[in-house]
């Protein structure tokens, strides 16, 4: 009797290594397919649509002498057509702008060029950014770990099983470099879009006037050494909404119509033309948020900011 209970013990310790072991195996197995449908997912989904890929690559090769810079309300605001390409790219701050137009023109002149003149590039979240690198990324082994992939992985999931089995992008990348996307702002409850508008305008306010002071001597450089190439230039305030300009109006401590002095100043002093597109009459239906016109709202106002700048 003690033997056959020993022996029933020593068959169950021997027998629970190989139940773990096969559940480690399974596992890992799981995690291994997990991975690689992740990388594939990306590779085949997400890289071919991947607009800082296909801007970096833009810049790299294009020669226009007429082109525009900024961040988002360029990128998505200004609908490059013809002759014009739009070297604008989400979230840039004055020496990412710089850089671009330092390089750009390295080897050949200026034409009609645009650089954004919104008040919120002297915001302390703008201001203090850290400068991009204009070069394409080294891709890694595995591209779902590069740190602009990484974060966004789940999202890619979530859309591509909304998408049943695509991942549609919501940004139409032109040609000429445009991020086109949709939205309606006007779609909004009324009390959502003031909400919307103010909290936007927190996060727009001017930072310390000695980093303010910092960064307006950069964007003079940059003007400086366009004007001084002979660049037809124009410094555009691009559209916002009416909710977003009367609460930017109301709050004086905001700081805007400081900065907007300062472009004009600027403008003035150094022959460039600018241009308050914030509150000529765009519908809000033409806008996809608060401060950002949408696809049909980019080419609806096109033409008319070219004719405002360059027509003499």
């Amino acid at each position: 009797m003690p033997s056959s209970i020993s022996s029933s013990e020593h068959t169950t310790a021997a027998a629970a290594p190989g139940g773990l072991t096969v559940l480690a195996r399974g596992f890992v197995l799981t995690l291994l397919l997990l991975i690689a449908a992740t990388e594939l997912l990306v590779r085949t989904q997400v890289l071919p649509q991947d607009t800082r890929a296909g801007h970096l690559e833009l810049l790299r090769t294009s020669d226009h002498a007429d082109a525009a810079f900024g961040d988002s309300h360029v990128a998505r605001g200004f609908a490059a057509q013809g002759s014009f390409v739009n070297l604008a790219y989400p979230s840039e701050n004055i020496e990412d702008m710089f850089a671009k137009v330092r390089l750009h023109f390295a080897h050949h002149a200026p034409g009609r060029v645009i650089i954004q003149a919104d008040p919120h590039l002297f915001a302390a979240y703008r201001v203090f950014a850290p400068a991009r690198s204009n070069s394409p990324a080294h891709a890694p082994l595995l591209h779902m770990t590069a740190d602009r992939h990484r974060p966004q992985l789940n999202a890619y999931w979530q859309a591509f099983v909304e998408g049943v089995g695509t991942l549609h992008s919501k940004v139409q990348q032109t040609a000429n470099g445009a991020l086109l996307s949709e939205g309606d702002f006007a779609a909004l409850p009324d009390r959502m879009q003031t909400f919307e508008a103010r909290m936007r305008l927190q996060n727009h306010a001017l930072a310390h006037p000695d980093a303010v002071a910092a960064a307006q001597d950069r964007y003079l450089d940059m003007i400086t050494f366009l004007t001084e190439r002979g660049a037809d230039l124009c410094m555009i305030s691009f559209p916002v909404t009416q909710d977003y300009l009367t609460a930017s109006s109301a709050d004086t401590a905001a700081g805007h119509a400081t900065a907007i002095s300062f472009f004009r100043q600027t403008a003035a002093q150094s022959g460039a033309r600018f241009i308050d597109a914030r509150a000529q009459v765009v519908p809000d239906r033409l806008f996809r948020d608060v401060d950002h016109l949408n696809t049909a709202g980019a080419k609806a106002v096109y033409d008319s900011l070219i004719r405002q700048c360059f027509d003499r």
